[in-house]
């Protein structure tokens, strides 16, 4: 019976090995930061002309920028998505004939959503599909990643936005009214005033640096 097992498990992974697919990373990021998704077209690709895919990244990044990444750049085509929709369809094209090499296909960076808590958030690939020179359809697996969204060092209050309430008890550390425990923000083994203006400037820009 193991044995069984093991050989359907090495038959599924050489099926997907010899399939096209398209993936998408796993990241990580804490509300505020700027962070890059990258999806990477992996080998084998072969005669592929002509990208498509969907992508949903609303729930957890906003003011989303898309750029070509330089498998796209390499075969002359570029990469459109409508945002106005959700899941964002996307094509990757050229009037060239150009064939895809394997690597990275389109980088989207965004600001992650205020008031996420942490966990892990699904990035989702769906409706996959590829052309190739003689405009035939070609199979392209989607492969998903995971978005984990970690506690700002500036979210003292432990509810995915720095504001006020941050400002308050990392003064209330400082002044050691409260127990010095997460006021320590640049964990420089003391609760003060330094920690105190990271948070004020985490506020003010809405991304949390410390120093």
């Amino acid at each position: 019976m193991a044995r069984r097992m093991i050989v359907l498990l090495c038959l599924t992974c050489s099926i997907l090995a010899a399939q096209m697919r398209l993936e998408a990373p796993n990241v990580s990021g804490a509300p505020g930061d700027m962070v890059p998704v990258t999806l990477t077209l992996l080998s084998p690709v072969t005669d592929v002309t002509g990208l498509q895919w969907s992508i949903d990244l609303s729930a957890v990044l906003d003011s989303i920028v898309m750029t070509d990444g330089a498998a796209a750049v390499a075969a002359t085509k570029v990469v459109e998505c409508n945002f106005t929709i959700t899941p964002a369809v996307c094509l990757a094209v050229g009037l060239n004939e150009n064939v895809w090499p394997p690597g990275v296909v389109a980088v989207y960076e965004g600001i992650v959503k205020a008031g996420l808590l942490p966990g892990d958030y699904a990035i989702d690939l769906s409706n996959l599909l590829a052309a190739s020179i003689t405009a035939q359809k070609l199979t392209l697996v989607g492969l998903s990643g995971i978005f984990t969204i970690e506690a700002s060092p500036c979210d003292l209050t432990l509810d995915g936005i720095i504001d006020s309430n941050d400002w308050q008890e990392t003064k209330q550390q400082a002044k050691k009214r409260n127990p010095c425990t997460n006021g320590d923000v640049n964990e420089d083994g003391d609760c003060n005033v330094q920690d105190v203006a990271i948070v004020r400037r985490a506020i003010r820009q809405g991304s949390c640096i410390v120093n």
